[in-house]
This record gives structure tokens, C-alpha cells and sequence, in this order.
């Protein structure tokens, strides 16, 4: 068994958040489809609006074609209306995914510490069930703050991210409120900011290297279809283009799977601020050998 309740260094948690993941995985993973799929499948439906919509427009492929011409041109402010919809869309859909997500694996590891290394699924949905929207808003809280923040000359936005990061853990392990969670957060990072965020940086860059094996194919299907392209001389029909679309939703797709080993780490970083400050495990270990 894993145990959470402990202060670890940067490297201790990234071992600590694979090995979790490994031992668990298969668990962890009927928890994903279990409670995060009906969340999951509408993210889907957002990233592949917004690739649709992103080639099949005539001012794109006319632009691409090098020859955007006065139709394409004229297209220009429906174009656009329909990525900013499209974007708007990805970012709610991507959002909602993030309150199941987080959730449901954060509570999952609330069970596994609760029953000393065993996952119940029943404890976690009943967890679910009882503060998805709770989780739903928090998601939604940080989105506004971090879209403030980041409209305000980027830094702060960057400061809001650490301490956002936590908020799910926070609110999962505390039982707190929006409010509370969000409040608690910025506790917990004090004289700890630049620490959590090279953490959550470490942790997001072994992510993105790691899910781009998932854009491979992408890679590959679009090099040879652009060099098949430019040998014929022809020009890329984007607006009838299913398999780069299809790919794309794939690779997106696994993407997004994945990402729950950063939820796994939010976790792991989360214990090692708390223990920092509140030293429950420690206290609790004491508990223990005094019972015995």
C-alpha cells in the first residue's frame, strides 16, 4: 500500500503517481468508464466540432489552397463566428470532463486510503452522487478565475494556476465548500508556490511527451498526404478529409484518458503541502502505535 499521508520531494511524487497508477490501473480504469464516460463522449463531440469546423469552411480551404480570393475573404466573419462557437463549446465540454475526472479518481484514492490500499467503486459513486455538482461548480470557478487571470497580462493567471490545480483535491479530502476550497488553496501553497508549480510543471511535460505518441498517426498520415500532394501537384481536399478528422479525435481521445495521471499527482502534492503545515499523517501514525 501507498501511503499518501506524507511529505515527499518533487521526484518521490512523480515515482509515486506512476506507481499508484500501475498498481491500480485496472480499477482506475472501470472508475473512468464508469463515471466519467457520458462526460467523456460529450468532450469528444466538442473536439471534433471544433476540428470540423476548423477545415470545413471556405475561407480555411480557399486560404490553404493559396487562393483566398473575394469568397473567401467574404467568409472571413462566419468563419470566425463559428471558432469562436466552437472554442466556447470545447472549453465547457473540456471543463465538465475535468469535474467528473478529477472526482472520480480523487475519490477513488479517498476510498483506497479509507480501506487501507483497496478501491471501493460503490464508495466512489456514491460520492459522486452526492457532490457532482459541487464538483461541477468548482470546475467552473477555476475556469473564470484562470480566464480573468490570464486576460490580466498572463502572470496572474499563471500565479492562479498552482493553487487551482488543488482545489479538487482540497474540496475531495476536506469536504469543503467552493468557497472554502478555493480559500484553502492559496493556505496551502503559501511559501510554497514556486514548489507546487514546478511540480504540476514536471508532471504536465512527462504528460504531453508521453500523449504524443497518441499524435503519431496524425503525424504520419498528414506528412505522407502532403508530400503525395505536392508530388501530384494538387492541393489537399481538407473539407472531405474524415481520416485526418478521425484520427484527430482519436489521438485527442487518448489524450484526454491519460491525463488522469495528473489528477493521480494532485493528489501526491496535495498530501505534501497538508503534511507540511497540518502533519496529519504523522499524528495519525502516532494514533496508531499508541493503539497497539
Amino acid at each position: 500500500m501507498i501511503l499518501f499521508k506524507k511529505e515527499r520531494e518533487i521526484g518521490e511524487i512523480i515515482n509515486d503517481t506512476f506507481k499508484f497508477t500501475r498498481q491500480n490501473f485496472k480499477t482506475l480504469l472501470k472508475v473512468f468508464v464508469k463515471f466519467v464516460t457520458p462526460s467523456f463522449i460529450i468532450l469528444l463531440l466538442g473536439v471534433g466540432y471544433y476540428s470540423y469546423i476548423s477545415v470545413n469552411n471556405n475561407f480555411f480551404s480557399s486560404y490553404m489552397s493559396g487562393n483566398p480570393g473575394v469568397t473567401g475573404m467574404d467568409d472571413l466573419p462566419d468563419f470566425f463566428s463559428k471558432i469562436l462557437l466552437g472554442s466556447l463549446f470545447l472549453i465547457i465540454t473540456l471543463y465538465t470532463f475535468y469535474a467528473f475526472l478529477f472526482g472520480s479518481i480523487l475519490y477513488s484514492i479517498k476510498s483506497y486510503i479509507k480501506n487501507e490500499g483497496k478501491i471501493v467503486i460503490a464508495e466512489v459513486g456514491d460520492n459522486m452522487k452526492q457532490n457532482w455538482g459541487s464538483l461541477f461548480g468548482l470546475s467552473f470557478a477555476s475556469l473564470i478565475m484562470l480566464f480573468v487571470g490570464f486576460m490580466l497580462c498572463i502572470i496572474p493567471g499563471i500565479y492562479l494556476w498552482p493553487p487551482l490545480m488543488l482545489i479538487y483535491a482540497i474540496k475531495v479530502f476536506n469536504n469543503l465548500s467552493i468557497s472554502e476550497s478555493i480559500s484553502y488553496s492559496f493556505k496551502l501553497i503559501k511559501n510554497n508556490w514556486f514548489t507546487t508549480f514546478i511540480s504540476f510543471l514536471i508532471i504536465g511535460a512527462l504528460w504531453y511527451f508521453a500523449s504524443m505518441v497518441f499524435q503519431l498517426p496524425i503525424i504520419i498520415y498528414s506528412f505522407s498526404k502532403g508530400f503525395l500532394t505536392a508530388y501530384e501537384g494538387t492541393y489537399a481536399n481538407l473539407e472531405t478529409d474524415w481520416v485526418l478528422l478521425s484520427l484527430q479525435l482519436l489521438g485527442s481521445a487518448l489524450q484526454y484518458v491519460a491525463y488522469f495521471i495528473i489528477v493521480i499527482a494532485s493528489a501526491f502534492i496535495y498530501f505534501n503541502l497538508n503534511e507540511k503545515q497540518q502533519k496529519t499523517g504523522a499524528y495519525e501514525a502516532i494514533d496508531e502505535l499508541g493503539k497497539m
